[in-house]
């Protein structure tokens, strides 16, 4: 099975799982983890918002929300779409 697979087919279990919430709290830290792994600052940003305003845990919140701001950074300084580079 593929890397991409298996994190596509987490994040999807996931999202589902999120309906529960003390269960919603640990899940959100873990999929903004994968998407800032993934470097998609985006959608890391998405899940650290969602930290903040459902009072699960501001602080984690504000500082995923600051490594996606670094990453997005790093990310347009090099003009890259990934830190990923491809071996030849």
């Amino acid at each position: 099975m593929q890397n991409g697979y298996r994190i596509h087919l987490l994040l999807a279990v996931a999202v589902i799982l999120t309906t529960k919430t003390l269960q919603a709290q640990k899940l959100d830290i873990d999929i903004a983890n994968i998407y800032l792994a993934l470097d998609n600052p985006a959608k890391a940003k998405e899940y650290a918002n969602l930290l903040i305003q459902n009072d699960y845990d501001k602080s984690d919140g504000k500082d995923f929300l600051k490594d996606a701001e670094k990453l997005e950074l790093l990310l347009f300084e090099h003009k890259l779409p990934s830190r990923r580079v491809a071996r030849l």
